[in-house]
C-alpha cells in the first residue's frame, strides 16, 4: 500500500484505486499514519513541482514508436 499512497499524493492513481486509497484511509490508523508520514517527507519537494507542457507530437510519437515495436516484434 506504500507505493499506492506515493502516488496517491502525486495523484497519479487511476480512480479506482483512489477510491480504494481513500477507503482505507477511512478505516485505518496505521495508513492514515503512513500517508502524513509521506507528506510531509515530500513537502520540501513542493517548491521544485511545476507543470511542464509535453513537447508537441509526443503522444503521436509515442504511440507510432510503440505500433513498430508491435510489429518487429511480431
Amino acid at each position: 500500500m506504500r507505493d499506492k499512497l506515493v502516488e496517491y499524493l502525486l495523484g497519479s492513481l487511476e480512480i479506482e484505486e483512489t477510491v480504494r486509497v481513500d477507503q482505507a484511509l477511512r478505516i485505518d490508523f496505521e495508513i492514515k499514519s503512513q500517508l502524513e508520514l509521506l507528506r510531509l517527507a515530500l513537502a520540501p519537494l513542493e517548491a521544485f513541482r511545476k507543470e511542464v507542457d509535453a513537447p508537441d507530437g509526443l503522444a503521436s510519437r509515442t504511440c507510432q514508436r510503440l505500433r513498430d515495436v508491435r510489429q518487429s516484434n511480431g
